[in-house]
Formats: structure tokens, C-alpha cells, sequence
């Protein structure tokens, strides 16, 4: 039987209910067909309350649509119609059955009438005559209808083959259609999860790297200000603000706080909810706290969180805040006054002080001067810098080297051909200005700079401690004046 299409259905996330446009439920589908939805999903038709009504199980798993696709699958249809086809050959039966019976009963009457006729009188051998003729086609009546019913009961037999055999192929399409219907929620579990770990692990790399990245531009940073002496030698005595501590002071200070003793302090927050154009608070708030002894210079207000200005937009007193600027307040508004008790720290020390403990402790080659280490730790100064006719270089105590070369080649004739683009000879081949760690190849990176076209710059892999050689490209034929800037990052120890 074909699948029933016609017309679109609504239907709702999580509801039983399909509401038809166009359709014919009743002629078309029965209990236990198949509703395949909008979402693409299987589902049991429970109940066909009109035309335009159905109930399916489970409740539709997709989002809600209205005027959509939809197609019932006759699963019971091939047991229907068999079932439809025996019934109606039961009641050919029946009828067959009438008919014998009636020609039965006709012949027996013929062959009473016959013998009473015969004994009667000889002019009955008409009758008799006639009644035997009735009698022989009561005989041959009851033979076809005997072999009628052998038909049907063959035909019944038939057509109780064809309903086993539908429900077989009814039977075998569920069990296909449930296997294959596991199967796919099966795989689409595993995608999800595939999914799920490949997005966590992106999220836990793109967090990592934004770390890294983030200490290394903080460490860069601090770098670039502790190779300014000046700034920390002095004894904290410098005016710049953006200057860090150094990990000397740092020490230093965390053992003078550590050695200040204790400090305490108050706060205490009152909170007060707006009236429409309300402008003065005093008085128990919310939470039953009356202000009272709020110092005015120690306290901050804010109004729904933001702070408001005790010059222009407030005053206050030790008991009462008033509001004398901005807009209106509306019903609800939240107020807090925020008022710092005063507090005490023991142990302070004067500038003097201060200066006196952190300048022994302090020098510049404490900073600036030769690296060292002994198995792995740093036993000399923080950064070493110089430079050769082979570059410039950085050493730092934790083992990381830069080295630097800029190469001014002057007017370069980049003509060779090599395939589809234009080299020059090699260039830059030397020794770096500093030794990289045995066994370990640091990561170059090369700029040119031209006075006009495309450049670019290209080496062949680096096997050995060095600068690579380098040649400039160019999709052209061209000479240009060229530059070269090089820079290697590795490690020293």
C-alpha cells in the first residue's frame, strides 16, 4: 500500500497531538501505522480522531512547525487488507452454504412427491418424470455447491497464507526499521560526543595559548623596565609609575609587611530603597542599620551601583545623605552608602627606613652583567646582552637567547630564475653572535626590506648552529635595494 502524503500538518515540541490541513486520517491510516514528521523522526499513530486529527507516541522530539511535510507508512496495511479479503470470502461461504441447503431440501421433497405419485396412479409418471428431473438438478446443484465450497476453503486457506506471510514482511519491516533507527541514534551520540571533547579540547588550547600569550607580554614587559637600573637601585625613590618592582624588592617589602604587624579596619554599608523623588536618607535602612557616624571623606555612595559624586551630585553627613543633582530618582532605586571606619597599622617605617634596608641589597650586577648556571639554576645576573660582527644577542637567567643581525646589501640584482620566480646568490651565511644550546635548533625569522616591489625572503633548512643562508625573491626581474633583518630564538642552557 502506498504511504499517505496529502495536504501538511502542525505539530508541537513535546505534544501528542497532530493537527491536519487537507488530509483524510480516517480513510487513509489506522492504529499502529508509522508518522514519519517534519523532523524526520518515526513515531506510532495511537489514535485517528477525525479527517484532520491524530495522537502519535512518543510525543513529537522536534521543534514546533506549522503547514509541514509529513508521511504515513501502512506497517498494518498488507495484514488489513488480507484480513478484509477473508471476510469477504466467509461470507461467499455462507452464502454458498444457504443455497446447498435450500437445493437439499428441493431434491428431498422432489423424491417424497415422486413416490407417492408412482403408488397413486400410473398417470403420475409424468410428475414422477418431472420430480426425478428436479431431484437429478437438486443433485447437480448440491455437487456445485459442494465443489463452491471446496473453492473457498481453498481460497480462505489462500488468503490465510497471503495474512501470514504480510504480517512476516510487516514483522521483518519493524525489526529493519528499529535496527537501523538505533543505529543512527547510536552514531549521532558518538558524533555529539566527538563533537563535545574536539570543542572542549579547542576551548582549553585557545585558553592555554591566550595564557601563554599573556605572560609572555607581561614578562616582556617587566623585562623591558628592569634593564633601567636607575629605577631600582635607587632605593624606591623614583618618580615613575610604571615602573614594577624587581623580584629583589619585592622580597624585600613582602618581609617588612610580613614583620608590620597586624592592621584592622571597618566598613559598614547602609542601604536604602528609593521612594519616586526621594532625595534625602537617614535614619534605620533596609536592613534596620541606622546611619550614624559616617565620616563624609571615608565613605563612597552609589545609586543602583554607580558611584555619584560627593562634590556635584551629594552631600553627606556623619547621620544623613542628601541628593542635589542629576535626575529624579524613580520608586525602587537602590542606595548605599558605603562609610570606612578609621583603622591603625602597627609597626610603620620611614622613607629613610625603607631606603636604608633595600640599598644594601641592591646592585646593578645583580641585574645587568653575565648569566651562569649550575645544573639547570641561575647563579649570575638576570640579563647578559652583546654583540659581534655576527650580531647582536640577549641572554636571560632562565635560559632563553636572542639574537639579532641586520644586513644593509646595498643595490642586489635579484635575475637568476629559479622556476616562476627570481633569486639572488645566497647571502648571510655566518655564525650566530652567541652560542645556542648544543642539539637544539633555534627558530629563525627573516624581513626584507626593499625600495619597491614584491620581496620576499626564502633558506634552505638549518642543520647547524648558524645563520642560514638566505636569498631574496621576487616575481620578477627586478634590482632593488635591499635590507635584511634576522632574528633567532632559543635557549642557552
Amino acid at each position: 500500500m502506498p504511504w499517505y502524503k496529502a495536504g501538511t500538518v502542525s505539530v508541537t515540541q513535546n505534544s501528542n497531538a497532530v493537527i491536519g490541513v487537507g488530509t483524510a486520517f480516517i480513510a487513509n491510516s489506522r492504529v499502529g501505522d508509522a508518522f514519519k514528521g517534519p523532523d524526520g523522526r518515526w513515531y506510532e499513530v495511537v489514535n485517528i480522531a477525525s479527517d484532520t486529527a491524530l495522537a502519535i507516541s512518543p510525543p513529537y522530539a522536534g521543534p514546533t512547525a506549522a503547514g509541514a511535510g509529513y508521511s504515513i507508512t501502512p506497517v498494518q496495511g498488507y495484514v488489513k487488507a488480507s484480513a478484509d479479503r477473508l471476510s469477504k470470502i466467509s461470507t461467499e461461504i455462507a452464502s454458498v452454504e444457504t443455497s446447498v441447503q435450500a437445493a437439499a431440501a428441493s431434491a428431498t421433497a422432489a423424491d417424497q412427491s415422486a413416490v407417492a405419485a408412482g403408488q397413486s396412479s400410473a398417470d403420475a409418471g409424468a410428475a414422477s418424470q418431472s420430480a426425478l428431473d428436479a431431484a437429478e438438478q437438486a443433485g447437480a446443484a448440491k455437487l456445485a455447491a459442494e465443489t463452491a465450497e471446496g473453492n473457498a476453503a481453498a481460497s480462505a486457506g489462500a488468503a490465510e497464507d497471503s495474512a501470514d506471510r504480510a504480517e512476516q514482511v510487516v514483522g521483518a519491516f519493524d525489526q529493519n526499521a528499529q535496527a537501523k533507527t538505533d543505529a543512527f541514534n547510536q552514531n549521532a551520540a558518538a558524533a555529539q560526543a566527538a563533537i563535545d571533547l574536539s570543542v572542549d579540547a579547542a576551548g582549553d588550547s585557545a585558553s592555554a595559548a591566550a595564557d601563554s600569550a599573556a605572560q609572555a607580554a607581561q614578562s616582556e614587559q617587566n623585562v623591558a623596565h628592569k634593564v633601567n637600573v636607575s629605577d631600582i637601585v635607587d632605593g624606591l625613590t623614583s618618580t615613575a609609575v610604571d615602573k614594577p618592582l624587581s623580584a629583589n624588592q619585592g622580597r624585600i617589602l613582602k618581609g617588612l609587611v610580613d614583620s608590620a604587624g597586624s592592621a584592622s579596619a571597618t566598613l559598614v554599608t547602609y542601604e536604602y530603597v528609593a521612594t519616586a523623588g526621594q532625595t534625602s536618607f537617614s535614619g534605620p535602612d533596609r536592613n534596620g542599620l541606622t546611619m550614624a557616624g559616617v565620616v563624609p571623606g571615608s565613605a563612597l555612595v552609589t545609586v543602583n551601583g554607580a558611584d555619584i559624586s560627593q562634590t556635584t551630585e551629594c552631600s553627606l553627613t556623619a547621620t544623613t545623605l542628601t541628593l542635589n543633582g542629576g535626575p529624579a530618582l524613580p520608586a525602587g532605586a537602590v542606595v548605599q552608602i558605603h562609610a570606612f571606619g578609621t583603622f591603625a597599622v602597627a609597626n610603620t617605617f620611614t622613607q629613610a627606613q625603607v631606603n636604608a634596608l633595600l640599598t644594601p641589597k641592591l646592585s646593578r650586577s645583580d641585574i645587568v652583567g653575565t648569566v651562569s648556571q649550575a645544573s639547570g639554576v641561575p647563579t649570575g645576573a638576570i640579563i647578559e646582552s652583546g654583540s659581534n660582527a655576527n650580531g647582536s644577542y640577549v641572554k636571560y637567567a632562565d635560559g632563553t637567547m636572542i639574537c639579532t643581525r641586520r644586513m644593509e646589501l646595498g643595490s642586489r640584482a635579484i635575475t637568476t630564475a629559479y622556476g616562476s620566480t627570481y633569486i639572488t646568490p645566497s647571502v648571510g651565511s655566518s655564525a650566530y653572535p652567541a652560542s645556542f644550546l648544543a642539539g637544539t635548533t633555534p627558530v629563525n625569522a627573516i624581513l626584507v626590506e626593499s625600495n619597491g616591489g614584491v620581496t620576499y625572503a626564502a633558506s634552505g633548512l638549518n642543520s647547524v648552529p648558524s645563520w642560514p643562508a638566505v636569498y631574496v625573491c621576487s616575481p620578477t626581474s627586478v634590482t632593488l635595494t635591499l635590507n635584511l633583518n634576522m632574528t633567532a630564538i632559543g635557549r642557552w642552557y
